[in-house]
């Protein structure tokens, strides 16, 4: 059980970090609450800039594959893991 949820806690940090990453490029500064662009005004490598948008973005769609891959494990017992893992990467904020 401690393999299955670490792989899932692995996952979604970095699919947190991703999204982020993301909405700072496209995302809506009045529903995020801050300014959006400012990792490409900084200069600031990262990994969208050096993938690609798109092909980061199913890094992403992978990312929470793996941690509901993870959760199978478990059955219905981790729905609400599930549905933490499902708004990370939909989320606007």
């Amino acid at each position: 059980q401690i393999i299955h949820l670490s792989v899932y806690a692995i996952n979604i940090v970095l699919v947190f970090q991703v999204t982020d990453d993301i909405l700072n490029i496209e995302g809506d500064p009045v529903a995020m609450g801050k300014a959006s662009g400012t990792d490409k005004t900084r200069l600031k490598s990262t990994f969208p800039g050096l993938m690609g948008l798109a092909q980061f973005k199913e890094y992403a769609q992978e990312l929470v594959n793996n941690a509901l891959q993870a959760l199978s494990f478990f059955d219905n017992k981790a729905i609400p893991l599930s549905a933490l893992a499902n708004y990370i990467i939909e989320r606007k904020r």
